[in-house]
């Protein structure tokens, strides 16, 4: 029980940019009486919902869990009835793109991987929809605890057996050669280079909440420290309590250390062997976006296949797996004298790498 895994991951989902339930840990006090350490967050509603977008409560639908929470469940069931017949033609994929916010999907699935979520059949999660004004849903993370184990845990979604809407839907929309180009995209943004999801970042994430954390769970060890210790022993002695130095901080030490330490490796090669990231490498740009320098020329480069890029902040592939009307074929180092979007991909027969982009101004 180390109280931070839950706000940890919704606040992965914020930094992503990303709407999610804020929250901060207090000392709660029952009429004077010391109650232990809460995390006060925001509630995932229609008043939520109408303070995050605007607009009134009775303009949304919220869907709890794949059951309706409030407004209608029509359109639910409209993405439902879409995942069940098929995903894999780009005239459904767009048409699923007008029910629901890929990206946010996206990331709300990958953020659920990477913490090795074990909750995927019938999970905690929100979904939100703008009624009125005709949006999309967008997916919320919801009492993540049991979250964080070992860094070998399982990754991906079960493909059999679960009734899940978030996993049905996932299943579908990996028919689409574009959504696993969308995917692998956002692999490729959150997991590589200094993305959010990698070691260093995840462990700055953690430490915010941890570093106070560590010197309140006492007062928390206290109050709660031989809760259910007939049924959980943890030693001999009959006054024995769970602790912040023998239990708490180890288990955050843990998931410090061994979690983060190797968890986004293994992450990108089980997705690499689902065919979910590509094992052809992206290309790489002689400087990652920045200011401009008089007479700076960028160069582009990739271990293997023809690299295509845009000026334009177009992706360089259309979602037919075709080279898109503004992409341009790199032979030479490309010179910049304006502030621009640059996005490039490898390509091998017909096969594209994850998207590389860089601002430059």
């Amino acid at each position: 029980g180390l109280l931070i895994r839950d706000q940890w991951v919704r606040q992965t989902m914020l930094e992503m940019g990303h709407a999610a339930a804020r929250g901060r840990f207090v000392h709660l006090y029952l009429n004077g009486q010391y109650w232990g350490i809460y995390n006060l967050a925001e509630d995932i509603d229609d008043a939520y919902a109408a303070i995050q977008y605007g607009g009134s409560k009775s303009d949304y639908d919220v869907i709890d869990s794949g059951r309706l929470d409030s407004g209608e469940l029509s359109t639910w069931q409209t993405v439902l009835d879409l995942a069940a017949g098929g995903i894999q033609d780009p005239e459904a994929y767009t048409q699923v793109q007008q029910y629901v916010d890929l990206q946010n999907f996206i990331d709300f699935v990958l953020v659920r991987m990477f913490v090795g979520d074990r909750d995927w059949n019938g999970g905690d999660w929100y979904a939100i929809r703008d009624r009125i004004g005709d949006g999309p849903f967008r997916f919320f993370t919801w009492d993540s605890e049991d979250v964080l184990p070992e860094s070998a845990a399982a990754v991906l979604p079960p493909t059999v057996g679960s009734t899940d809407s978030i996993v049905l839907l996932w299943q579908a929309l990996q028919e689409s050669p574009a959504f696993r180009r969308a995917f692998a995209d956002r692999v490729q943004r959150h997991l590589r280079l200094d993305g959010l999801l990698t070691p260093e970042r995840n462990i700055a994430r953690w430490d915010r909440y941890a570093t106070p954390v560590s010197a309140a769970i006492v007062a928390e060890s206290a109050r709660w420290g031989d809760y259910r210790r007939d049924v959980q022993p943890i030693g001999e002695g009959p006054h024995e309590l769970y602790t912040a130095d023998d239990h708490w901080r180890i288990e955050a030490d843990r998931v410090r250390g061994e979690f983060f330490a190797h968890r986004t490796e293994h992450v990108l090669a089980v997705l690499r062997d689902a065919g979910l990231y590509p094992t052809m490498a992206p290309p790489t740009f002689s400087q990652p976006g920045g200011t401009l320098t008089e007479g700076f020329a960028l160069a582009i480069t990739a271990p293997e296949g023809e690299i295509y890029y845009t000026l334009d902040g177009l992706d360089p592939v259309n979602a037919d797996g075709s080279v898109a009307d503004t992409a341009i074929r790199y032979e030479a180092a490309i010179e910049l004298t304006q502030d621009t979007v640059v996005q490039a991909r490898a390509r091998v027969a017909e096969q594209w790498s994850a998207l590389v982009s860089a601002t430059f101004y």
